[in-house]
């Protein structure tokens, strides 16, 4: 019989409770990478568009005024299907936070990063929706610097605080959790990575750390 870390008498693990929050937490990490996969090909696409168009007009087959016209639609097309995959995570996430709150047995650090996953992914898919009409009131210059636009779309910008606090305090509770039971102790290890990656997430890179994070913690979690 193995021996437990810091474990409070009388309290009984309920293994349910965490392997569905394990699940949701892995999923969330997955649906993470497939949006990180989808910008990067629509990126690619979207370059490949706007290339082609500026082919043509170079070579006068279409006017300034045609080429700003398509180009404007081509741009347009592929912010939907951006604001898409950023829906689609955002409605992980929340099932993810609803499946955070029973864990307020084992920390109350869980309980509030699932609340907080809620809040600021209702925000996104609300986000989501009003940018739909948003976006119809860019300027030329605005959509051609889509990512400068949408840091002055006021939900996105409030959104990207709340996540990271989510994130930070889900994995501190994944570390203190580790180090309670000796059962999930393998745990702590990648909880550093979700800290790690949530304290960078408004960075590139940091992105790319908390989804590998959450993955690997979710799956410990059995």
């Amino acid at each position: 019989m193995g021996v437990r870390i810091g474990r409070p008498e009388g309290s009984e693990l309920k293994t349910e409770i965490i392997s569905t929050a394990g699940s949701w937490i892995k999923y969330l990490g997955y649906a993470m990478l497939l949006q990180f996969i989808g910008f990067i090909v629509t990126g690619i696409m979207l370059v490949a568009e706007i290339f082609g168009l500026a082919m043509q007009y170079g070579e006068e087959q279409i006017s300034e005024e045609q080429f700003i016209e398509l180009a404007m639609g081509v741009l347009t097309k592929y912010f939907t299907i951006y604001v898409i995959l950023i829906v689609i995570v955002a409605i992980v996430a929340i099932i993810t936070g609803i499946k955070l709150l029973p864990m307020k047995e084992y920390h109350i650090l869980f309980f509030i990063s699932g609340i907080l996953l809620i809040i600021a992914y209702i925000g996104q898919i609300a986000g989501g929706a009003y940018s739909f009409i948003w976006m119809q009131s860019l300027t030329v210059e605005q959509l051609q610097n889509i990512a400068g636009a949408m840091s002055q779309n006021p939900i996105y910008s409030v959104g990207s605080y709340l996540t990271l606090l989510a994130y930070l305090l889900l994995g501190i509770a994944l570390y203190l959790f580790g180090g309670t039971y000796e059962e999930y102790k393998d745990v702590k290890g990648n909880a550093v990575i979700v800290i790690i990656g949530a304290i960078l997430i408004l960075v590139g890179f940091g992105y790319i750390i908390l989804f590998i994070g959450l993955i690997l913690a979710g799956g410990k979690l059995k």
